[in-house]
């Protein structure tokens, strides 16, 4: 078995079956892959639907996990690490996307690299600016390079990543259980600090929905919930200072324009805020700006 893909599912009958689907037509082998859902209690049609998706789809092992009560995304992954096979594992959300080569991609090239981590660019459905977009296959295994080229202390999502399985349990990762949003932000900044060898991985493409009465958004709209972010970022400065790294400090921010979906027309980068402009590959201006929306790619 070659990845064990984690899926906590709540309340989203609108999403799962696609989201399942995604997964039916990688490219990677079906008897390569297991699929392991934790029912965290919803209330909807989700629990229907995840089990008729498992009946009709055999080719794929499907190990459906039902909580008695609803746990949270922490406790659902912690409980779902216990029934994983794979040589590698992944945390998927239950309304997101990959394109089709996304496991194979990734896995081929952590697998050639004997790289305990592999990352996979993604968007930002909602906002793309927040998005991070590889454009060239990287292995990386300096410390300070390894936050630089992951972005991973502003963008410390675990669905990012494709983790080994040995690695992960050997450093005894878990998912804090009290904190209900950027669970996994600290962890994902130890995680990729840990890690012999982090691949970087073009090919592999996730898409965040980030959807609007999802648990996450909602959360963040509460106080209480207020502190968790709070405490995530006092705890990963605390991890970064500790181990004497700074912050991401090395990212281009890209627009990239092309003419009716073909070659590129221009680009516009921005890198330590100056903006260059490219036409056809040609440096046309470079300035310095403050204020700049765009997608995010590690130099």
């Amino acid at each position: 078995m070659k990845v064990s893909i984690i899926i906590p599912v709540y309340n989203c009958e609108k999403y799962i079956a696609q989201t399942l689907n995604c997964i039916w037509c990688q490219t990677m082998a079906h008897r390569d892959m297991e699929i392991i859902l934790c029912l965290d209690a919803p209330t909807d049609g989700t629990a229907a639907i995840v089990k008729d998706w498992a009946r009709t789809h055999r080719g794929i092992h499907t190990h459906i996990i039902v909580n008695k009560s609803n746990r949270g995304v922490s406790y659902s992954r912690n409980v779902a690490m216990g029934h994983a096979r794979g040589e590698y594992i992944h945390f998927m959300d239950a309304d997101d996307l990959i394109n089709v080569d996304f496991y194979r991609a990734l896995y081929d090239t952590a697998a050639a690299a004997g790289a305990d981590v592999a990352v996979a660019s993604y968007r930002h459905q909602r906002r793309p600016n927040c998005s991070v977009i590889f454009d060239v296959a990287t292995i990386v295994s300096e410390p300070q390079e390894k936050i630089d080229f992951t972005c991973v202390d502003r963008h410390g999502m675990m669905w990012r990543y494709l983790v080994r399985r040995e690695f992960w349990q050997h450093n005894g990762f878990v998912f804090p259980e009290d904190m209900k949003i950027c669970e996994d932000w600290v962890l994902a900044n130890k995680m990729v600090f840990a890690a012999n060898y982090i691949a970087l991985v073009p090919a592999a493409m996730y898409l965040y929905r980030s959807r609007e009465n999802s648990l996450i958004s909602v959360g963040r709209a509460q106080r209480e919930d207020g502190a968790d972010g709070r405490r995530a970022n006092a705890e990963m400065k605390e991890f970064l200072t500790e181990n004497s790294l700074q912050k991401c400090v090395k990212t281009r921010d890209v627009f990239d324009c092309r003419l009716f979906g073909g070659g590129r027309l221009f680009t516009v980068s921005c890198v330590d805020n100056k903006r260059e402009w490219r036409l056809f590959g040609k440096i046309l201006i470079m300035r310095t700006v403050h204020n700049y929306s765009a997608f995010r790619k590690p130099i």
